[in-house]
């Protein structure tokens, strides 16, 4: 679904506060985003997981759409982090030892917690509080997406809204996938030395 130029008709429909039936359409590899917290910046891996609800709205005054809402994870597993806690509330799932492949949640229902908030700029969004197993289930109205750069795809690339786009295009890891490594030199040089566990005399360069 591609995102509408402005997100004001958006956020003026909002999925109602609650529960709501939901079905995962979407789960989207962010890659090397900078998160700040307490003062403190910092790079991590991000994915955004994304559903579409049971609910309608009309979009540019003719197109009937379903509402839908995401949140976006660090990705990493551990007893704390918030993308565990999801799974474990969502799927019962209780191994934050165990790998877990987070495309397979694409196409699962859940009921979300919604509660309405307001951005910094007075705007109001629905927020996603909890996600707990889904009671109904139905057929995608939203093309599912599952996108990595690990797999990078151009076609499914553009696809994605503007803003996730720019958001990737900002990574390095982008660069790389698009074949445009932006490493300095030096620092290849000790990627393979590292990966290699050679001294430098035995470089070929």
């Amino acid at each position: 679904m591609t995102a509408p130029d402005s997100g004001e008709e958006f956020v003026k429909q909002l999925p109602t506060e609650g529960l709501v039936n939901a079905k995962c359409y979407a789960v989207i590899d962010l890659w090397s985003q900078e998160t700040e917290r307490k003062g403190n910046k910092k790079m991590q891996r991000k994915i955004q997981i994304s559903f579409e609800t049971d609910q309608m709205g009309t979009f540019w005054d003719k197109w009937e759409l379903p509402l839908c809402l995401w949140n976006s994870y660090s990705f990493f597993i551990t007893d704390n982090s918030n993308l565990y806690k999801d799974l474990a509330s969502w799927l019962g799932w209780t191994q934050p030892d165990k790998k877990f492949n987070v495309f397979d949640l694409v196409g699962m229902t859940a009921e979300l917690m919604v509660s309405h908030e307001t951005t910094k700029k007075w705007k109001p969004f629905a927020k996603i509080v909890k996600i707990k197993p889904g009671k109904k289930d139905w057929d995608l109205i939203n093309k599912p997406v599952m996108f990595s750069l690990e797999q990078f795809n151009e076609d499914e690339f553009f696809k994605l809204p503007e803003f996730l786009q720019k958001q990737i295009q900002s990574t390095p890891e982008y660069d790389k996938a698009i074949g445009e490594d932006t490493t300095p030199a030096q620092s290849k040089v000790d990627e393979i030395k590292a990966k290699a566990k050679v001294d430098d005399d035995d470089l070929p360069f």
